[in-house]
């Protein structure tokens, strides 16, 4: 409801967006990383060539992509467990508010 002032976070679905990443950032680490290079597995020089530029660059933008999956999930378990804390803190909160009227 807009406007009531009240913040209502879907851990379920912040937990599977997790999972996700951390399945992505599991397939990023999983993927071969080399592509072999040899003239004669290619049949050209320039075929060779350009495979091994491929997987050079494939594999540099493949370790930062799965950096960048890492702070993903990081960053999910952040928000995740701040979200816990502050529940578990306002709900302290208005135990302690019920026994302090009583």
């Amino acid at each position: 409801m807009a406007g009531s002032g009240v913040l209502v976070v879907d851990f379920d679905l912040l937990g599977q967006c997790r999972d996700q990443m951390k399945a992505v950032r599991e397939a990023f680490r999983t993927l071969k990383s080399d592509v072999s290079d040899a003239a004669e597995d290619w049949g050209d020089d320039q075929i060779a060539g350009a495979m091994h530029t491929f997987a050079t660059n494939w594999s540099y933008h493949r370790a930062k992509m799965s950096d960048k999956l890492d702070k993903g999930v990081d960053r999910f378990d952040t928000v995740i467990k701040t979200f816990q804390d502050a529940d578990n803190t306002t709900r302290d909160m208005a135990c302690q508010m019920v026994q302090v009227s009583k």
